[in-house]
């Protein structure tokens, strides 16, 4: 079974987006609800990469992170700890990151944790106006019961608060420049 439900943001709620260029979409394929946002932030490219990155930092500014740090670094992978807050739970995982600067990609999968499935990925590009196009692409599934609807609703407004968190952030960082 597969739907298509395509949402998009009011960007009146998102100061740092240019406005009329964020949706949100999310397909159910077979067990995998997959979500994915694109948008502009009003940002340079290297200041949305590095609010991306900052992982040791992501509970200071991420929705629902309540703790993440680097645990190892091997070249362009690494892996990361995080404690989030899904809906009423919280939840400790181990997530196995690679990133390359050099493309602004970075793609993630679960390592341990309490998720069946939990993989992603970011996609930075930047545009002549000194914006930044952002893709951010996951397919999470608890290992812990959870109805349909709640999965879908729960993505359908975290993803845009995370979206917001980013440019957000990205928008301190370029002010600190």
């Amino acid at each position: 079974m597969l739907f298509d439900n395509t949402a998009f943001i009011h960007c009146s709620d998102m100061p740092d987006l240019i406005p009329d260029h964020v949706s949100i979409k999310v397909q159910k394929k077979g067990n995998d609800h997959i979500v994915t946002a694109t948008g502009i932030i009003n940002a340079d490219i290297d200041s949305v990469w590095t609010a991306l990155v900052d992982y040791d930092n992501h509970e200071k500014y991420m929705p629902n992170v309540m703790e993440s740090k680097i645990l190892s670094r091997d070249g362009i992978s690494m892996m990361v700890f995080k404690q989030i807050k899904v809906s009423f739970k919280q939840t400790d995982m181990v997530l196995k990151v690679t990133s390359d600067e050099g493309k602004h990609t970075c793609t993630w999968i679960q390592h341990k944790g309490n998720f069946k499935k939990n993989q992603g990925s970011w996609m930075l590009k930047a545009n002549d106006n000194n914006t930044t196009h952002i893709t951010y692409t996951a397919i999470v599934e608890p290992a812990f019961y959870m109805p349909e609807w709640l999965k879908k609703h729960l993505q359908e407004k975290s993803v845009p608060d995370v979206i917001r968190s980013v440019a957000r952030r990205a928008i301190q960082l370029k002010g600190n420049k």
